[in-house]
């Protein structure tokens, strides 16, 4: 829900992004308006996606279940906080490529695996 809360904030400081065409990332290209705020938020986000992560691991581990969805989930942290520091127009920006499908790929994963606990 935060995610998509700033997405939509960050559009509207942006003022011409298209949710539809754009990317994500140009939300907070560098000098850009919402550069600022889009970087703060991803901050904060990647901290409340590894509390997440963190949890989602200790769970697996608890119920006796697969952890590599848990373990693929820990992307998104990392993806949130590199977007913050290298953004759009940086040149380290693009080096995660598509990780974040690891995320994915561990619901994926995780429905196989877990299908037989359930």
């Amino acid at each position: 829900f935060l995610f998509w809360l700033v997405t939509f904030i960050g559009g509207r400081i942006h003022g011409n992004y298209d949710h539809t065409r754009n990317v994500i990332s140009q939300l907070g290209t560098v000098g850009t308006k919402g550069e600022i705020f889009i970087a703060t938020s991803f901050i904060v986000l990647s901290f409340f996606s590894l509390a997440f992560s963190i949890g989602f691991y200790k769970a697996s581990k608890q119920l006796n279940i697969s952890t590599t969805p848990a373990l693929l989930s820990f992307i998104m942290p990392v993806a949130f906080l590199w977007a913050s520091i290298f953004p759009l127009g940086n040149e380290f920006h693009g080096l995660l490529g598509s990780s974040p499908l690891l995320v994915i790929v561990g619901a994926i994963v995780g429905y196989f695996y877990w299908k037989q606990k359930v």
